[in-house]
């Protein structure tokens, strides 16, 4: 049976609770045994309270950095933190009710993007990207093998370069000029403008 990779459209966020254990030189240490399992609970608690749904939480065994512990890691964000307390727990479901509130806009605002094209300079082809899908998945339908992971503009595997005009910046380019780097997976750009991809 051969490995088969998955591509998921993930929306969650995963929280990594650090849970290791471990006995050196004669003593206890590790994540598992400094942070106390109520702080957990509280954390899972709070979560339900806020409603926030998008997030799961799992324990671990070492994240390799116990110098740093207790820790947390959150994916696909790559965030980490230093997490002991109550007010660290109150401190993230903050940050996350923020997000998650930021994620709805950004969601409502791009269902009402508009089409654009873009243009392929080294192939010469056309495509239309509409107000649903991103230059990421059209580029992937019509046979063009663009790395991604996440989709949602996380990652940064799915760059390509852009050609603007002579002396114009494009403000909503990964990078600024002169590189001109956008993530396919969330770019948009101005109704029936065209983007020209160096592919």
């Amino acid at each position: 049976m051969a490995l088969k990779k998955q591509v998921i459209a993930n929306e969650m966020l995963n929280i990594f609770i650090c849970q290791n254990k471990k006995i050196k030189n004669g003593s206890k240490s590790g994540c598992g045994y400094i942070l106390n399992p109520d702080i957990v609970l509280y954390l899972k608690s709070r979560l339900k309270n806020e409603d926030i749904s998008n997030v799961k939480v799992s324990q671990t065994d070492c994240l390799g950095r116990c110098s740093n512990g207790p820790n947390i890691a959150i994916f696909p964000t790559n965030e980490w933190y230093h997490f002991s307390n109550k007010g660290d727990v109150d401190e993230l479901i903050n940050q996350l009710s923020i997000t998650t509130s930021e994620d709805t806009e950004k969601k409502k605002s791009e269902s009402t993007q508009s089409p654009f094209s873009i243009y392929l300079k080294l192939s010469e082809k056309t495509f239309s990207v509409g107000s649903e899908t991103s230059i990421l998945s059209v580029l992937l339908e019509n046979g063009y093998e663009i790395p991604y992971s996440c989709k949602q503009g996380l990652c940064g595997k799915c760059q390509v370069k852009i050609c603007l005009p002579e002396g114009e910046e494009d403000p909503l380019a990964f990078t600024p000029s002169p590189e001109k780097w956008i993530k396919t997976c969330i770019y948009r750009t101005g109704k029936n403008k065209t983007v020209d991809i160096l592919l």
